[in-house]
């Protein structure tokens, strides 16, 4: 092949890659696994990375060494860090969906132009891939344009019943045009991350129906509610707290306090209300834009005797 693998153009500097070129190749990736997961019986790869897949002077890919890494006997097979996590914890055998997750990290190549986890400790990157709570992936490259990134995401998400079937994203790929595939210019890297931290910040905020609205620019129309549970919080000593600690420090204390009644509102999926007597001028607003719940109306005070440590400052 007269490009070698994709992982030699890929570390090729002068080679640019445009989106119609890097969509080319991300649809004869998805079509020859589709090719490879339709046969009967199936054929499974057990080795998809870049190094893997072959170029040649039209750009087109051709996967090679598929299924070879399955007829070697025992133990686990495959390249780790291209290795879904619940294989590579030995909960199951290799199959179908490990190939697709293989694809999200391809994809990453591809927009990274680097190998997955490049400079990091290798068990220590297996260790936080496999913990069912880190859940560690690759950070999605700045350049990789939206569509791709959730493509990617998908790909290796850490459930494999909701990764795509190789016909899905084979059908996904082709919708797409060269623009969802072009990499993004240092000017559209700006503005998605400026989009992203407002988007972030507002969901949030408010629950998803009202952020959604506001991305959108919409009004947020007033709602009624006859049952809602409000949670008054009043913090022991405040006066005296704030007046001997940083106002840095105070900040970061009602953020973890807010932060344990989002998460007790999650846990128990009921609507929770909550302020201090520095906040009360917002408690009209708050009740006005949270959906309806059938909750029981609730008024409960917290004390928290949270004096600080007069020696670190702690709180």
């Amino acid at each position: 092949m007269e490009y070698g693998s994709l992982h030699d153009l890929l570390r090729n500097e002068t080679m640019y890659l445009s989106g119609e070129i890097i969509l080319q190749i991300t649809r004869d990736i998805g079509q020859g696994l589709r090719f490879l997961h339709s046969s009967k019986p199936v054929i499974l790869h057990g080795d998809l990375k870049a190094k893997n897949i072959l170029i040649d002077a039209r750009f087109r890919a051709k996967i090679c060494d598929f299924g070879l890494s399955l007829k070697q006997s025992g133990g686990i097979t495959g390249t780790p860090y291209w290795l879904a996590p619940e294989y590579l914890r030995g909960e199951t055998s290799y199959n179908a969906s490990c190939d697709i997750y293989s694809i999200g990290i391809i994809l990453f190549e591809i927009y990274s132009r680097q190998n997955p986890y490049e400079g990091e400790d290798f068990r220590d990157v297996l260790r936080k891939v496999c913990n069912r709570t880190i859940n560690k992936r690759p950070d999605i490259p700045n350049t990789c344009p939206p569509k791709m990134a959730d493509l990617m995401k998908k790909c290796w998400n850490k459930d494999p019943f909701i990764r795509p079937l190789a016909k899905v994203l084979d059908a996904n790929l082709l919708e797409m045009n060269m623009q969802d595939a072009e990499p993004l210019t240092e000017e559209q890297q700006s503005v998605q991350r400026k989009e992203r931290a407002t988007g972030d910040m507002l969901y949030q905020l408010f629950p998803k129906h009202i952020a959604d609205a506001l991305k959108a620019g919409q009004k947020v129309e007033p709602e009624n509610h006859e049952l809602v549970t409000v949670v008054f919080s009043d913090i022991v000593h405040f006066t005296d707290i704030s007046r001997e600690i940083s106002p840095l420090k105070v900040s970061e204390m009602l953020d973890r306090l807010y932060l344990a009644f989002d998460k007790v509102s999650s846990n128990k999926r009921r609507l929770v209300f909550w302020q201090n007597r520095v906040c009360l001028s917002i408690l009209h607003f708050a009740l006005s834009l949270f959906r309806r719940s059938p909750v029981s109306t609730k008024f409960l005070r917290y004390d928290f005797d949270c004096k600080p440590d007069t020696r670190t400052g702690a709180v």
